[in-house]
Protein backbone atom coordinates (compact mmCIF):
# COMPACT_ATOMS: atom_id res chain seq x y z
CA UNK A 1 0.00 0.00 0.00
CA UNK A 2 2.94 2.13 0.70
CA UNK A 3 4.12 2.06 -2.92
CA UNK A 4 0.58 3.06 -4.67
CA UNK A 5 0.37 5.85 -1.58
CA UNK A 6 3.33 7.39 -2.46
CA UNK A 7 2.17 7.33 -6.17
CA UNK A 8 -1.18 9.17 -5.40
CA UNK A 9 -0.48 12.83 -5.54
CA UNK A 10 0.25 12.15 -9.45
CA UNK A 11 -2.91 10.30 -10.38
CA UNK A 12 -4.76 13.51 -10.94
CA UNK A 13 -3.38 16.55 -12.98
CA UNK A 14 -3.72 20.36 -11.90
CA UNK A 15 -7.04 20.48 -13.35
CA UNK A 16 -8.48 17.29 -11.15
CA UNK A 17 -8.20 15.02 -14.76
CA UNK A 18 -7.34 11.41 -14.37
CA UNK A 19 -3.82 10.41 -15.37
CA UNK A 20 -2.65 6.55 -16.65
CA UNK A 21 0.47 5.38 -14.84
CA UNK A 22 2.29 6.08 -18.56
CA UNK A 23 1.23 10.20 -17.80
CA UNK A 24 1.58 10.62 -14.28
CA UNK A 25 4.48 12.79 -12.74
CA UNK A 26 7.05 10.64 -11.29
CA UNK A 27 9.04 13.26 -9.60
CA UNK A 28 5.26 14.24 -7.64
CA UNK A 29 5.91 10.19 -6.52
CA UNK A 30 7.20 10.44 -2.59
CA UNK A 31 10.60 9.09 -2.31
CA UNK A 32 10.16 8.80 1.54
CA UNK A 33 7.09 6.55 1.53
CA UNK A 34 8.65 4.32 -1.80
CA UNK A 35 11.84 3.78 0.48
CA UNK A 36 9.73 2.80 3.58
CA UNK A 37 8.11 1.05 1.34
CA UNK A 38 11.23 -0.90 0.00
CA UNK A 39 12.46 -0.87 3.50
CA UNK A 40 9.02 -3.22 5.07
CA UNK A 41 9.33 -5.50 1.59
CA UNK A 42 13.18 -6.19 2.02
CA UNK A 43 12.50 -6.86 5.65
CA UNK A 44 9.65 -8.72 4.84
CA UNK A 45 11.60 -11.47 2.96
CA UNK A 46 11.30 -15.08 3.70
CA UNK A 47 11.13 -18.64 2.33
CA UNK A 48 7.88 -18.56 2.02
CA UNK A 49 6.50 -15.98 -0.74
CA UNK A 50 2.78 -14.59 -0.10
CA UNK A 51 0.69 -13.11 -2.45
CA UNK A 52 1.32 -9.78 -0.33
CA UNK A 53 5.50 -10.10 -1.19
CA UNK A 54 4.48 -10.58 -5.14
CA UNK A 55 1.86 -7.34 -4.85
CA UNK A 56 4.47 -5.47 -3.08
CA UNK A 57 6.91 -6.69 -5.64
CA UNK A 58 4.96 -5.49 -8.29
CA UNK A 59 4.31 -1.90 -7.08
CA UNK A 60 7.70 -1.84 -6.35
CA UNK A 61 8.49 -2.06 -9.94
CA UNK A 62 6.52 0.22 -11.50
CA UNK A 63 7.87 2.82 -8.42
CA UNK A 64 11.55 2.15 -9.34
CA UNK A 65 11.45 2.62 -13.01
CA UNK A 66 12.66 5.72 -13.42
CA UNK A 67 9.97 5.72 -17.09
CA UNK A 68 7.31 4.36 -18.48
CA UNK A 69 8.81 2.94 -21.33
CA UNK A 70 11.48 1.76 -18.76
CA UNK A 71 9.24 -0.49 -16.79
CA UNK A 72 10.73 -3.23 -16.15
CA UNK A 73 7.54 -4.87 -17.59
CA UNK A 74 8.75 -8.62 -18.50
CA UNK A 75 9.49 -9.10 -14.69
CA UNK A 76 6.18 -7.66 -13.69
CA UNK A 77 4.42 -10.24 -16.33
CA UNK A 78 6.27 -12.80 -14.55
CA UNK A 79 5.41 -11.47 -10.91
CA UNK A 80 1.88 -11.80 -11.91
CA UNK A 81 2.68 -15.28 -13.39
CA UNK A 82 3.83 -16.28 -9.83
CA UNK A 83 0.63 -14.34 -8.25
CA UNK A 84 -1.81 -16.72 -10.56
CA UNK A 85 -0.51 -19.79 -9.59
CA UNK A 86 -0.99 -18.64 -5.76
CA UNK A 87 -4.30 -16.92 -6.14
CA UNK A 88 -5.85 -17.80 -9.30
CA UNK A 89 -8.58 -14.82 -10.34
CA UNK A 90 -9.95 -12.80 -13.16
CA UNK A 91 -8.15 -9.68 -11.78
CA UNK A 92 -4.89 -11.18 -11.20
CA UNK A 93 -5.42 -12.33 -14.71
CA UNK A 94 -6.27 -8.96 -16.36
CA UNK A 95 -2.98 -7.36 -14.63
CA UNK A 96 -0.70 -10.12 -16.30
CA UNK A 97 -2.07 -9.75 -19.59
CA UNK A 98 -1.88 -5.88 -19.43
CA UNK A 99 1.77 -6.67 -18.12
CA UNK A 100 2.51 -8.95 -21.08
CA UNK A 101 1.55 -6.41 -23.25
CA UNK A 102 3.88 -4.02 -22.39
CA UNK A 103 6.05 -6.49 -22.63
CA UNK A 104 5.52 -7.07 -26.14
CA UNK A 105 3.99 -10.27 -25.36
CA UNK A 106 1.10 -8.85 -27.58
CA UNK A 107 -0.68 -11.88 -29.09
CA UNK A 108 -1.01 -13.43 -25.86
CA UNK A 109 -2.14 -10.53 -24.05
CA UNK A 110 -5.29 -9.94 -26.42
CA UNK A 111 -5.89 -13.98 -26.36
CA UNK A 112 -5.87 -13.81 -22.54
CA UNK A 113 -8.13 -10.58 -22.77
CA UNK A 114 -10.17 -12.03 -25.20
CA UNK A 115 -10.75 -15.19 -22.92
CA UNK A 116 -11.78 -12.73 -20.08
CA UNK A 117 -13.83 -11.14 -22.13
CA UNK A 118 -16.26 -14.59 -21.82
CA UNK A 119 -16.09 -14.60 -17.96
CA UNK A 120 -19.58 -13.35 -16.89
CA UNK A 121 -18.65 -10.60 -14.66
CA UNK A 122 -15.26 -9.19 -16.17
CA UNK A 123 -17.72 -9.18 -19.46
CA UNK A 124 -18.57 -5.69 -17.89
CA UNK A 125 -15.74 -4.79 -16.18
CA UNK A 126 -15.18 -1.24 -17.35
CA UNK A 127 -11.02 -2.10 -16.93
CA UNK A 128 -11.42 -4.65 -19.03
CA UNK A 129 -12.59 -2.85 -22.03
CA UNK A 130 -11.11 0.02 -21.01
CA UNK A 131 -7.64 -1.88 -21.13
CA UNK A 132 -8.98 -3.33 -25.08
CA UNK A 133 -9.95 -0.51 -26.12
CA UNK A 134 -6.55 1.17 -25.28
CA UNK A 135 -4.18 -1.65 -27.05
CA UNK A 136 -6.42 -1.52 -29.99
CA UNK A 137 -5.76 2.18 -30.17
CA UNK A 138 -2.29 1.66 -29.68
CA UNK A 139 -2.21 -1.20 -32.68
CA UNK A 140 -3.78 1.39 -34.92
CA UNK A 141 -7.37 -0.63 -35.10
CA UNK A 142 -9.40 2.62 -34.40
CA UNK A 143 -12.90 0.69 -34.77
CA UNK A 144 -12.33 -1.77 -32.15
CA UNK A 145 -10.60 0.62 -30.02
CA UNK A 146 -13.60 3.25 -30.20
CA UNK A 147 -16.05 -0.07 -29.55
CA UNK A 148 -13.84 -1.02 -26.41
CA UNK A 149 -14.20 2.42 -24.87
CA UNK A 150 -17.37 3.42 -25.37
CA UNK A 151 -18.34 0.22 -23.80
CA UNK A 152 -16.16 0.97 -20.61
CA UNK A 153 -17.14 4.51 -20.51
CA UNK A 154 -21.00 3.42 -19.88
CA UNK A 155 -19.76 0.22 -17.41
CA UNK A 156 -18.46 2.81 -15.05
CA UNK A 157 -20.39 5.48 -12.90
CA UNK A 158 -17.34 7.30 -11.52
CA UNK A 159 -17.04 10.84 -13.34
CA UNK A 160 -13.21 11.04 -13.48
CA UNK A 161 -13.10 7.56 -15.23
CA UNK A 162 -15.67 8.88 -17.58
CA UNK A 163 -13.88 11.81 -18.35
CA UNK A 164 -10.61 9.78 -18.65
CA UNK A 165 -12.44 7.38 -21.57
CA UNK A 166 -13.71 10.44 -23.29
CA UNK A 167 -10.32 12.19 -23.63
CA UNK A 168 -9.73 8.49 -25.33
CA UNK A 169 -12.34 8.21 -27.15
CA UNK A 170 -11.55 12.28 -28.25
CA UNK A 171 -8.11 11.67 -29.24
CA UNK A 172 -9.65 8.99 -31.52
CA UNK A 173 -12.10 10.99 -33.45
CA UNK A 174 -9.42 13.73 -33.72
CA UNK A 175 -7.15 11.37 -35.21
CA UNK A 176 -10.05 10.77 -37.85
CA UNK A 177 -10.35 14.53 -38.93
Amino acid sequence: MLFNCARFSSRFDPSGALLDLENQDRELWNPDLIELAHDHLSRSQSSVVTCYHLEASIACMHCVAKTFASTEWTTIAGLYARLLQLNPNPFVELNYAIALFYAGEKAHAFKILYTLEQHAFLHQYHLLNMSLGKFHYIEGNEILAREFLSKACQQTQAVKEQEFIRRMIDNLNAADR
